[in-house]
């Protein structure tokens, strides 16, 4: 089964494969450009005759994949091409918040900028219909954690007001030091 969203992440030796005829010169200088044959074939560079069909036109003819993603990181530049008929189209992006919503998928994504495992960026993040980000495993996992943390605290003040010392409660629910300095009045 074909693939309902394909994205690539350019690169200087990838890109005029990536974009096919979406390609623009301006993109890539020196040795990187190549220019495209009208059938879509890229020439090979030890003689004329062409390889096989670059990667755009066999998400389009072939595999016929709705959606096709280009992200250039150098650039932060995200570009959006959806199939029309038997074509590729080009969709317009907000250049400022670059964020797109696949309806038939039921899901968004968009440039995001922030903190991923540790290190800062423009990062590609997917979002709901609202354009808020949907949570990473990381972010879920620390939620999660956080809400335990705050149940347990929670329990432990209440049963703090029904007259238990802070020692009952802690070796009742298995405090940890931070947690009981958490719970003790400040000094």
């Amino acid at each position: 089964q074909a693939p309902h969203i394909v994205i690539e992440f350019l690169s200087p030796g990838t890109q005029v494969e990536d974009l096919g005829r979406f390609y623009q010169p301006e993109e890539t200088t020196g040795e990187d450009a190549i220019a495209l044959k009208p059938n879509g074939m890229v020439p090979s560079p030890t003689t004329e005759t062409a390889r096989p069909p670059h990667k755009l036109a066999v998400y389009e003819r072939y595999l016929r994949v709705p959606h096709y993603l280009v992200y250039n990181r150098s650039n932060s530049q995200l570009r959006y091409f959806q199939l029309v008929g038997s074509r590729y189209q080009e969709q317009v992006l907000n250049e400022s918040a670059p964020q797109l919503w696949l309806a038939d998928i039921q899901v968004g994504l968009g440039i995001w900028n922030g903190y991923f495992e540790g290190m800062p960026g423009r990062w590609l993040r997917w979002c709901d219909h609202d354009g808020n980000w949907l949570l990473t495993d990381t972010e879920l996992e620390r939620q999660a954690k956080e809400a335990a943390q705050a149940q347990i605290l929670q329990s432990a003040r209440n049963l703090l007001a029904t007259g238990m010392s802070l020692e009952q409660v802690t070796d009742l629910l298995n405090l940890t030091a931070e947690q009981v300095a958490l719970l003790k009045p400040p000094t």
